[in-house]
């Protein structure tokens, strides 16, 4: 897996860097396994994420992690396990259709309008790749 990351979350999209994720979770492709700190509601709502070279990766999620010492005193956050599904790649058109229903989280960081007008001026059946992404992330 190569960063930076293109991560959907519940609604929206984010993009995680290696640093974001020795913060806040930890990503084991190798092993297939991405563990994130969840949210008030209890879950960290992952859905899939996009490499930087444009290949697709589902997530499953296999439930919250048994709550450690720091985590019942609440001095650390809970975290979500997911398995990470095998590498994939995707065409626009898939990609664009699983962005359909998401909206931008902040004004300030239109990541899904900013992708929904980059994939519209590509052929459908394109596949995404680093190109794709280096333009996205602005490399």
């Amino acid at each position: 897996m190569k960063f930076p990351l293109l991560i959907c979350r519940r609604r929206t999209l984010f993009i995680g860097v290696k640093k974001f994720f020795e913060r806040i979770g930890n990503i084991d492709d190798v092993g297939g396994l991405l563990d994130m700190n969840v949210t008030v509601e209890g879950q960290a709502f992952l859905r899939w994420i996009i490499d930087a070279d444009g290949m697709l990766y589902d997530l499953t999620s296999m439930g919250v992690l048994p709550a450690t010492l720091a985590q019942t005193l609440r001095l650390q956050r809970r975290r979500e396990r997911y398995r990470i599904a095998p590498a994939r790649q995707v065409q626009v058109g898939e990609i664009a259709h699983r962005i359909a229903d998401l909206e931008d989280e902040f004004a300030e960081a239109p990541h899904v309008s900013d992708l929904q007008v980059q994939l519209s001026r590509l052929r459908p059946e394109q596949i995404v790749d680093r190109d794709v992404m280096k333009e996205f992330f602005g490399e």
